[in-house]
C-alpha cells in the first residue's frame, strides 16, 4: 500500500485491516517529528526459537545418549522375551504348553 502525506496531515492517524482486527492487531502512522510514539517490538518474529535450549528445558548430549541406550537395551530384552516365551503371559497361550 502507499500513502501519502503532507505538513498538514501532522499527528496519528490509526488503522487496521480486516485480518488483523480480528486478532486485535492495529496500527498507526505517525506524521512529524513531535509526535509520541510507543516501540512495541515485531521484526519479523518466526515463532521458532532462535536455539533448542530457549525452549524451557536444556537438552544435554549425555540425557540423550542415557535415553537412547535404554531404548536399545529395552527393545533387546522384549525381543528375547517374546523369543523365550512367544505370546504375552496373560493370553494363556504361552511357548511351554
Amino acid at each position: 500500500y502507499e500513502y501519502e502525506t503532507s505538513s498538514e496531515d501532522a499527528g496519528i492517524t490509526h488503522y487496521h485491516c480486516v485480518p488483523h482486527t480480528a486478532v486485535g492487531m492495529h496500527g498507526g502512522l505517525a506524521v512529524g517529528g513531535d509526535v509520541a510514539t510507543v516501540e512495541v517490538g515485531g521484526g519479523g518474529n518466526t515463532g521458532w526459537p532462535e536455539s533448542i535450549a530457549y525452549v524451557g528445558v536444556p537438552l544435554h548430549a549425555h540425557w540423550v545418549g542415557i535415553s537412547a541406550i535404554l531404548g536399545i537395551g529395552l527393545t533387546f530384552v522384549f525381543t528375547f522375551y517374546m523369543l523365550k516365551y512367544g505370546e504375552s503371559a496373560h493370553t494363556g497361550h504361552g511357548g511351554a504348553r
